[in-house]
């Protein structure tokens, strides 16, 4: 997983590394991660949406409540997604 800081340019947290190497090694079946307040979850879905994008070949679809941590976490991590040569937007409903 090192390989994966390196290409995103971003340091995981152990706990960040260690759900993704369950998450990656478990594509194909449904799991749920409970994150508390401050562990990184942005940046775990970020990472985890990246790498089932370019290895699945499939677009991946992040979706939350809160209409202003969306607009924030886009602009935070475009360049990082865009890096891996995928592409981000931001879809509000109105």
């Amino acid at each position: 997983m090192g390989n994966l800081e390196t290409l995103l340019g971003i340091t995981l947290y152990p706990s960040q590394l260690l759900c993704l190497n369950f998450l990656i090694g478990n594509l194909h079946s449904n799991n749920l991660i409970c994150f508390g307040i401050g562990n990184g979850k942005t940046l775990l879905c970020t990472a985890l949406a990246i790498v089932i994008a370019k290895q699945l070949q499939k677009s991946v679809f992040i979706v939350s409540k809160n209409e202003h941590l969306v607009s924030r976490d886009q602009k935070h991590f475009e360049k990082v997604v865009t890096k891996m040569g995928l592409a981000t937007s931001f879809n509000q409903y109105s």
